[in-house]
């Protein structure tokens, strides 16, 4: 027993917070996120999520702000599942849109295929 938690605990280290993907893809969806600070367009890094022999659930290939979830588990994810895998703190935005229509801003809201998230902060660094 002792050997199996040295096994799990690097795989689901901080910089992985969720087990690689490594089946059959159960879905492919692409949500796109948009952020702005202070009415200026935050760019969205390439590759969050994605590192040599590891690819999360949650990643980006470009600056796009297009998230790419590619899961071979059958569950959901949010938009602060998207943070955690980022290493950002989701904090407070100001507003948050999802597909133009205004929602409560959460980290639980739930990121669905081709839909859009815009969050408007007053600061985002």
């Amino acid at each position: 027993m002792g050997a199996g938690a040295y096994y799990v605990a690097p795989y689901l280290a901080p910089s992985r917070p969720f087990p690689c993907v490594a089946g059959t893809l159960v879905y492919h969806w692409h949500p796109q996120l948009d952020i702005y600070s202070a009415g200026a367009p935050v760019a969205i890094p390439a590759n969050i999520g994605i590192e040599a022999g590891c690819h999360q659930p949650l990643h980006t290939h470009d600056t796009s702000g297009k998230i790419h979830i590619e899961t071979d588990r059958t569950r959901t994810y949010s938009i602060g599942d998207f943070f955690t895998v980022w290493g950002r703190v989701f904090g407070n935005p100001r507003q948050m849109l999802v597909n133009g229509t205004s929602v409560n801003p959460t980290r639980d809201v739930i990121l669905y295929d081709q839909e859009t998230i815009r969050l408007e902060y007053a600061s985002f660094a």
